[in-house]
């Protein structure tokens, strides 16, 4: 339920978030179009999991050293409750 759960300290989550923009700027995408592609994903999940909508995160991110063969990665997080019987 992540009533433990440690919170990240602000400078993480900053320096994240500047990631974010700088790698979304680089592929020429925004923040909606990420938001749009959770909610698409989200739906297509939903169909066989049931998913704690709350605590699902999609992420992109360089991959690479020193500038050297970067590659945006799509990062998915995503938390499963059950699987849908059919």
């Amino acid at each position: 339920m992540g009533l433990f759960r440690k919170a990240a300290p602000s400078k993480d989550i900053a320096r994240d978030r500047l990631k974010m923009i700088l790698v979304t700027d680089r592929m020429d995408s925004s923040a909606h179009v990420l938001e749009m592609m959770k909610n698409e994903l989200l739906i297509v999940l939903q169909k066989y999991l049931h998913i704690d909508e709350d605590d699902f995160d999609l992420q992109i991110h360089q991959q690479g050293h020193d500038g050297v063969d970067e590659q945006a990665r799509l990062k998915a997080d995503i938390p499963i409750i059950s699987v849908k019987r059919r």
